[in-house]
């Protein structure tokens, strides 16, 4: 249940952050450290909540972009690129996108887990 809901954060935030605010791309990053800081858990599921939730929504994002112009930008960077099909300039954006959330994320939990750990007792701390 935290794994959904932090995904659903991550992804209104970016969305909010992107569409609603106009902030640029890195804000995704943002809403993934405020995902993963607010919603503990492991880091793993934090990590993949980011990467799901940013796959998610820059993937519809840029498919509806590429629909909306006919494809004239993504057939020509997939000519450049040498990819050929355009529909791959799509799955790669959204894998940057998601790989932004999920660091974004699992920043945040690294954050959170820092400030709730106490120090160990036992060692010469000087």
């Amino acid at each position: 249940m935290r794994f959904f809901v932090r995904t659903l954060l991550i992804a209104v935030l970016a969305i909010a952050f992107q569409l609603g605010f106009g902030w640029p791309w890195w804000s995704v990053v943002i809403a993934g450290v405020i995902g993963g800081l607010l919603i503990n858990g492991l880091g793993i599921g934090a990590f993949m909540s980011g990467f799901i939730a940013m796959v998610a929504v820059w993937g519809i994002w840029a498919y509806q972009i590429d629909t909306t112009t006919e494809s004239i930008l993504t057939t020509k960077v997939a000519d450049i690129i040498g990819v050929g099909n355009p529909l791959i300039i799509i799955l790669l954006t959204a894998i940057v996108g998601g790989l932004a959330g999920g660091m974004g994320a699992l920043s945040g939990w690294s954050i959170g887990k820092l400030r709730k750990e106490k120090p160990r007792s036992g060692y010469y701390q000087g």
